[in-house]
């Protein structure tokens, strides 16, 4: 498929394949399924794998992107040479992708805001990026001594642990910091009336000072605690983000409506923030998200995406996505297959 158009609509009933098609596009951006999912349950039926190629083009250069996971796990190129680290292949495409389900990143846990964190600051930081790997391996070694109950070496890992944490914590508090300048103005602008504040809680660390020595003390005393369970129950990947509204958890003391709004703004300010980092917007992937949206909040959004760069839109009736009509490209999709019908 090619996209000759700035805007690119997806035309299509349910369930004929236009949600696979922009989270193609969104693994090929970031390894990852917008649905949070595990790219084993990707894999259609009765294949063995998948894999997905772009062309992508930017500021500095034009590369071909590929992916593909199977049976041995995830394989990657890029300008037809095989990748052996992900950090060399991540942020090469930047995409920010809006769906109804978005509203998880508000109702429900905290590893979802936690990842959205993380996401932001990995592109535009490759150190941070790299730290994010660093801390994958020392959970995984850390997490099969506490299974194994071999207290030898878990010193060494603890000390690993909470160098990792100091790094993670540091970059987190600044991008909250960063959201609780920008987040208030893009919510008030989408009708939000109550103030919106976000919190970063990290287990054991009691005081604003980030302390090595207080956070050894406190793992060694739980090591008990975490061998019963056989995994690390203390670190960054266990800290709390909360998003409040006039100082109450807005995931337990918002309605539904108030939840689905602070969530666009979070995504709105994603996109304005890939913007700052990387100097130029990245794309868009709207999922048939104008169904959930009044005319207000859809004008909104019509208009971040008017004044973007490249983007993809998903809708089941082209009424719904009328203010970006107009000179948009259009593919009608039918059973699994695209096909290029007009120019709006």
């Amino acid at each position: 498929m090619s996209f000759p158009t700035k805007i690119t609509l997806f035309h299509a009933r349910n369930s004929e394949g236009k949600t696979n098609l922009l989270e193609a596009i969104y693994y090929l951006s970031s390894l990852s399924s917008p649905r949070n999912c595990h790219p084993q349950e990707m894999i259609r039926h009765g294949a063995s794998g998948f894999s997905i190629k772009g062309r992508v083009e930017d500021r500095t250069a034009e590369r071909d992107l590929t992916v593909y996971f199977g049976e041995f796990g995830r394989r990657l190129w890029m300008g037809g040479k095989r990748i052996s680290q992900p950090g060399m292949y991540c942020n090469r495409l930047a995409a920010v992708m809006f769906s109804p389900d978005d509203i998880a990143l508000i109702a429900e846990g905290h590893e979802l805001r936690r990842r959205f964190l993380d996401r932001c600051l990995a592109l535009g930081d490759a150190a941070y990026l790299q730290e994010m790997g660093r801390l994958r391996r020392i959970l995984i070694q850390r997490n099969r001594l506490l299974k194994l109950r071999d207290k030898r070496q878990l010193p060494f890992w603890d000390e690993q642990m909470v160098s990792s944490w100091g790094n993670v914590y540091r970059g987190r508090m600044g991008m909250v910091s960063k959201l609780n300048r920008e987040l208030p103005p893009i919510l008030s602008s989408l009708g939000g009336e109550k103030e919106v504040k976000v919190r970063y809680r990290p287990l054991l660390i009691e005081d604003s000072e980030f302390s090595s020595s207080h956070l050894l003390r406190h793992l060694r005393e739980r090591w008990d605690e975490e061998m019963r369970a056989g995994f690390s129950l203390f670190g960054p990947h266990r800290d709390e983000v909360l998003v409040e509204l006039d100082g109450y958890d807005a995931r337990r003391f918002s309605s539904r409506g108030e939840k689905r709004l602070l969530t666009l703004s979070l995504k709105i300010f994603e996109l304005y923030h890939i913007q700052q980092v990387r100097g130029e917007p990245p794309v868009i992937l709207l999922d048939d998200i104008f169904s959930e949206l009044d005319e207000t909040r859809k004008e909104k959004v019509a208009g971040a995406v008017l004044a973007g760069g490249q983007a993809m839109v998903s809708c089941t009736d082209m009424g719904m996505a009328q203010p970006l009509l107009p000179g948009a490209g259009i593919y009608r999709i039918q059973g699994g297959r695209a096909e290029w019908a007009d120019q709006g």
